[in-house]
C-alpha cells in the first residue's frame, strides 16, 4: 500500500510564530523561574515545532 501524499503548504504567520514564542516562554518560565535544565526545555520546544511542521504537510 502506498503512503498517502499530503500537499505541502507554507505555514501562516501565526503558525510560524508558535514554535518561536513557545521556545521563548518555555525557556523564560522553565529555566528562569523553575530552574529546569535548558536541554529538556529545548527538546520540548523541538517537539512542538515538529508537530507544527507535521500540520503543514512535512514528514
Amino acid at each position: 500500500m502506498k503512503p498517502k501524499k499530503t500537499a505541502l503548504r507554507k505555514p501562516t504567520f501565526s503558525e510560524a510564530l508558535v514554535p518561536l514564542l513557545g521556545m521563548v516562554l518555555l525557556l523564560g518560565i522553565g529555566y528562569g523561574k523553575y530552574g529546569l535544565p535548558i536541554q529538556f526545555l529545548l527538546i520540548v520546544a523541538a517537539f512542538f515545532a515538529a508537530i507544527n511542521a507535521n500540520r503543514c504537510g512535512n514528514t
